[in-house]
């Protein structure tokens, strides 16, 4: 595994993945830019063609690299773009997979966290009912805004957002995952359960700057901005959680982890469906 892609690199192995995605007739894939070309946000659509074309299909986003410096999280999404789908095709779920493999690319190609005008994109997103700064915004944060704002308009609810990290801080001990206060008792068995299953990978296990800790690997956070919220605002997302990495780790076992952490999400998601399903 590769942890020291560049930008144009990473353009290069998605566009890779989406060809061989596009030559299954399972699933069909659409890399495109959403940016002008100086902020390089690509965005990538992946579908299931496996059910009739009218069938309701299951909205997820997954988005990495909205700070600049945490590339693992880059990566790991990098890995997932052609292990997802297979995920759902396994349990034929009919499914649109939105990805945003960089949201930071300003950050990612400096090496800084923050991005374009300096500001901290994971802190840009305050929604209308809180209070606002005016200097909070960036294009980048702009051009996100309009992006989920076509996603809901066009696709209506998502049943699952998840925006992947790399902590900042080396007393970070373990991988956690951050979700917001409000869906705690709704969510909080899936997430329990994905915890659960995270074995050999060590967990958060004490309380941490502005997170609180409810149970080894989950925290809440009441921090404004975050972009994880704001997947839940505009996209009407259900679940909405931000995963992190603990950067004291090597890099390879960061991106492992992050992978573990998707996809067992998602298969605890598949799991409830299907027992809903069943009753």
């Amino acid at each position: 595994m590769n942890l020291s892609y560049t930008i144009d690199e990473i353009h290069l192995i998605i566009t890779e993945k989406v060809n061989i995605i596009n030559s299954n007739d399972h699933f069909s894939a659409k890399y495109k830019l959403e940016s002008p070309i100086e902020y390089q946000i690509y965005s990538l659509h992946i579908q299931s063609t496996y059910h009739e074309n009218d069938i309701k299909r299951y909205n997820f986003f997954i988005s990495a690299g909205i700070h600049g410096n945490e590339k693992t999280a880059v990566h790991a999404l990098v890995e997932l773009i052609d292990q997802i789908p297979l995920l759902f095709k396994q349990y034929n779920i009919p499914f649109n997979l939105f990805l945003i493999p960089c949201c930071n690319v300003h950050g990612y190609i400096h090496n800084k966290r923050n991005c374009s005008n300096s500001n901290d994109l994971n802190r840009s997103f305050i929604i209308n009912n809180e209070e606002e700064e005016e200097d909070i915004h960036s294009e980048e944060s702009n051009i996100l805004k309009k992006y989920l704002q076509y996603l809901y308009l066009h696709y209506g609810n998502f049943v699952l957002s998840l925006d992947l990290h790399s902590s900042l801080y080396v007393q970070y001990n373990g991988f956690f995952a951050i979700i917001a206060k409000d869906t705690i008792h709704k969510y909080m068995n899936i997430l329990s359960q994905v915890m659960n299953n995270m074995h050999p990978y060590k967990l958060l296990k004490e309380n941490i700057s502005v997170y609180h800790l409810l149970q080894h690997g989950i925290c809440y956070t009441n921090t404004l901005g975050t972009f994880k919220d704001y997947l839940k605002y505009m996209l009407h997302s259900n679940l909405s959680v931000t995963f992190e990495a603990p950067r004291l780790y090597e890099k390879e076992v960061q991106v492992n982890g992050l992978i573990m952490l998707c996809k067992t999400t998602i298969l605890q998601w598949i799991k409830s469906v299907n027992n809903k399903s069943e009753e």
